[in-house]
């Protein structure tokens, strides 16, 4: 790779981790010799983060070496591009994007693989990278039609959530809300399509998630404060799991989601639970919590991915009424 290495940091190699790599300890500092993705993961963004491109070369090459081009190296190779990103280091972000999209486009092939596969999560995150390159260096209608085009093409697989995410974050404000399906959550109060002709506040939360957890009582602050001219409409879904990794039918998350909601999520007692995947689907909601202002007549005031201060959630409130 090219570019602006010639005055970067001193190449710095964590031994520890290099040995392991190679399937060996180091003599005096004992540790499993078996590779631990995390572990590597952790060193790799870190070299990243800090610019140590070549620390993070030797890492995947290392790690090529012992187990070849896989599904995870791509995933590593996504990983370079999100850390170094936000770090100003466009050149190497828009290299290991571009090589991570076209590695995990040839091994994906026609498969359809789960949204949290190693294949998604390079290719979602390099899509990313991507589109925000273009929208900082070219404008939101070059970023746009990037990110419509990569929908088309992985229309069909789970992770097009992400794509149509990074999608309404430059470009569905002013457009007109997507539907919602309002299949109630069972023991939920109805909601109905009016709700999106005036004021509105969407919020997709998910019984798991601690941040949604804390968004939820900002929220209802501020639904309070707003004295009835704001609705709250709060979608949610069943994920497959009770928490991280522990995966449970979906009678046994569904009574796990209304315990969860009478203790952490009693403010949204009044408030409609659209109940589904599909709605998540239509709004790119990937990631937990996500927020969406509805202004009157059904346009979308801003999209956000995330959590959002108080103060900073009014604002944008205030400008919806």
């Amino acid at each position: 790779m090219g570019g602006s290495q010639e005055n970067g940091p001193l190449f710095r190699p964590n031994r520890v981790l290099l040995a392991i790599l190679k399937g060996m300890a180091p003599a005096h500092e004992p540790f499993p010799t078996e590779f631990v993705p995390v572990l590597f993961l952790r060193e790799l963004k870190a070299a990243a983060r800090s610019g140590e491109f070549p620390l993070a070369e030797t890492l995947l090459g290392d790690y090529k070496a012992r187990f070849g081009r896989d599904d995870f190296y791509a995933e590593s190779l996504s990983w370079v591009a999100r850390t170094a990103a936000p770090k100003g280091f466009a050149a190497e972000a828009r290299f290991y994007a571009q090589s991570a999209y076209t590695l995990a486009s040839e091994l994906l092939d026609a498969e359809i693989v789960p949204a949290d596969a190693p294949l998604a999560l390079a290719l979602s995150a390099a899509i990313e990278v991507e589109s925000q390159r273009l929208l900082f260096e070219e404008g939101a209608n070059a970023a746009t039609a990037y990110l419509e085009g990569q929908l088309a093409l992985f229309e069909a697989q789970p992770f097009r959530i992400r794509i149509r995410k990074n999608l309404h974050l430059v470009a569905l404000a002013g457009q007109k809300a997507p539907a919602l399906d309002w299949t109630p959550l069972p023991g939920s109060a109805p909601g109905d399509p009016t709700l999106l002709d005036r004021p509105c506040l969407l919020f997709f939360w998910a019984h798991w998630c601690s941040d949604a957890r804390a968004q939820a009582r900002t929220v209802a602050r501020l639904r309070k404060a707003f004295e009835g001219a704001l609705s709250v409409v709060a979608p949610t879904r069943l994920f497959g799991y009770t928490t991280k990794g522990n995966f449970v039918e979906g009678a046994e998350e569904l009574e796990h989601l209304q315990e969860m909601r009478q203790v952490d999520y009693p403010d949204l007692a009044a408030c409609p639970i659209p109940f589904g995947a599909e709605n998540f689907d239509r709004y790119g909601a990937s990631t937990i919590p996500t927020l969406v202002g509805i202004r009157p007549g059904g346009t979308v005031g801003f999209f956000h991915a995330g959590v959002l201060k108080e103060d900073a959630l009014e604002e944008r409130l205030r400008s919806l009424v």
